[in-house]
C-alpha cells in the first residue's frame, strides 16, 4: 500500500497537469506565442489555464510592444490573437534596408488608436525661412521626418496576406524571410544584413530590387515565396512594393487588381545593444552624418570594445553604399595633444575616412580627425578634402518621436 502511494504521488509530479499553477506560469515565460496556444490544445486542464489567464498573453504582448495597455481590446489575450502575426515586427524597433546602394531605415510604431505601423525615416536639411544668411547658417542641421509604408490594423482578417494599397495605389506586402544557416553562406552571396553590422540571422538578398536580378542569384523570382511563420526570422522581413491597377472583369465586383513593377527590399532589425550607449561605450548609437552633395545619411556607430570605433552606413550615396564603412577610429583613448580646431570644441583622435569613385570604385581609406565635441555631437575632419562634417546623435521611441 505504501509503495502504491509513493508510486501515485511520483506519477501526479511527473505530469504536467498536476504541476501547480505557478510552476505552469514560470514555464510559459520560455514559451512564444504559438507554443502558448499548442500547450492549451494539450487537455481541457491547461486550455483553462491558458484561457483564464490573462498575465501569460501580457508577457507576449509587452515583449515585443513594452509597457502598453491591452486597449483598444478587452484583454491581452484577445489583443495576441489578433495582432500576434506581427508583433514581432515591435515597437520603436529599428530596421535597414537593402534598397539598391541607398538603404532605407524603418521604425515601427504602436498606438492603441492606430495600432502598429512602420514609417520610413528621411533626412533632410533644416528649412530656413530667413533669407539672410551667415556663415553659421551653412552648419548642417538635420531635419528628420516620417513615411508611413505600412499600417497594420487593430482588426485583421486572419485569411487575408498582410498588404496594404496607398491611396496613390502602391501596393506593400509584407513577406517573411528564413535565416540562411551559417553552413549554407557562401561568399559569393549577396546577404542581408552586411557583415559589417552584428547580427544572429542573415538572409540571401531577394534580385527583385530596383528594376533586375542580382547576377549572382538568376534562379530568383518574383515575388518571393514567404516562408512559413514558425520558422521565420523574427529579425527579417521583406517588404514587395509594386504598382496597382484596376482592370476589366467579369466578376460580380466589375474589376480587378493587376500588379506591375515588383520591388522588394530586404530588411533586418538592429538589435538595441548595438545602438544602447553604456558608460564604457558612449558613442554608440543612431546618428545623422552631413554627406555634402549626398544629403543626410543614417550612421550606425558601433563601439565593439572601449576603444574602437566603427561607424557603419545605415543609408549611402552612389560613392560609398549602404551597409560599407564611412570612417573607423582604433584608438579612442589616444588623443592628439595640441590639436584645437576654431569653432568645434572637443578633444581630437586618429581616424581613417573611406572614400570611392562612382559605384565603390578604386574604394580607399584616407587619414582623418575625429573631433569629440560632446556624446551627442561630432566632427569628422577630412584633411586631405579640407572639410567638417558634423554628425548628431538622433533618438526615436516607439511613437516615432525623433530627438537630436
Amino acid at each position: 500500500m505504501e509503495n502504491n502511494t509513493i508510486t501515485l504521488i511520483q506519477s501526479s509530479q511527473l505530469s504536467l497537469v498536476g504541476l501547480p499553477y505557478e510552476i505552469i506560469d514560470i514555464i510559459t515565460r520560455y514559451l512564444n506565442g504559438p507554443e502558448i496556444k499548442a500547450l492549451g490544445q494539450v487537455n481541457r486542464h491547461l486550455a483553462g489555464l491558458v484561457t483564464v489567464n490573462d498575465s501569460i498573453w501580457r508577457r507576449q504582448c509587452q515583449k515585443s510592444l513594452g509597457d502598453v495597455s491591452c486597449k483598444p481590446y478587452s484583454t491581452y489575450r484577445e489583443m495576441y490573437y489578433n495582432m500576434g502575426r506581427y508583433l514581432w515586427l515591435g515597437n520603436g524597433d529599428i530596421w535597414h534596408g537593402d534598397n539598391d546602394c541607398f538603404g532605407s531605415m524603418v521604425v515601427s510604431a504602436y498606438s492603441a488608436d492606430r495600432g502598429l505601423e512602420l514609417y520610413e525615416l528621411i533626412c533632410g536639411r533644416e528649412p530656413v525661412e530667413n533669407e539672410e544668411r551667415s556663415i553659421e547658417d551653412d552648419q548642417f542641421r538635420p531635419y528628420l521626418r516620417r513615411s508611413l509604408i505600412f499600417p497594420l490594423p487593430l482588426f485583421p482578417n486572419p485569411s487575408h496576406p498582410l498588404s496594404w494599397i496607398s491611396p496613390r495605389g502602391l501596393c506593400y506586402e509584407l513577406i517573411r524571410a528564413l535565416d540562411m544557416p551559417f553552413n549554407r553562406r557562401k561568399s559569393f552571396m549577396s546577404l542581408w544584413p552586411p557583415l559589417n553590422i552584428p547580427s544572429r540571422d542573415r538572409t540571401r538578398r531577394h534580385p527583385v530590387n530596383n528594376g533586375g536580378p542580382h547576377q549572382d542569384s538568376p534562379d530568383f523570382q518574383s515575388p518571393p515565396t514567404p516562408a512559413p511563420w514558425a520558422l521565420a526570422s523574427p529579425t527579417l522581413l521583406r517588404i514587395n512594393r509594386s504598382i496597382t491597377r484596376a482592370t476589366p472583369d467579369t466578376s460580380p465586383a466589375g474589376h480587378r487588381r493587376l500588379s506591375i513593377g515588383h520591388r522588394i527590399e530586404t530588411y533586418s532589425k538592429l538589435s538595441p545593444e548595438l545602438y544602447t550607449p553604456t558608460c564604457h561605450c558612449p558613442w554608440r548609437g543612431i546618428w545623422v552624418g552631413d554627406y555634402g552633395i549626398h544629403g543626410g545619411e543614417f550612421i550606425l556607430l558601433h563601439q565593439p570594445t572601449p576603444d574602437r570605433l566603427e561607424a557603419v552606413k545605415l543609408t549611402g550615396d552612389m560613392n560609398v553604399p549602404r551597409g560599407e564603412l564611412s570612417f573607423v577610429v582604433d584608438d579612442l583613448a589616444h588623443y592628439i595633444e595640441g590639436v584645437r580646431y576654431n569653432g568645434y570644441p572637443g578633444r581630437v583622435v586618429e581616424a581613417q575616412g573611406q572614400v570611392a569613385e562612382v559605384d565603390f570604385v578604386n574604394s580607399r581609406f584616407l587619414d582623418t580627425h575625429l573631433i569629440l565635441v560632446s556624446e551627442d555631437e561630432l566632427v569628422h575632419y577630412w584633411k586631405r578634402l579640407d572639410r567638417f562634417m558634423c554628425l548628431y546623435r538622433i533618438r526615436v521611441d516607439g511613437n516615432g518621436h525623433r530627438d537630436y
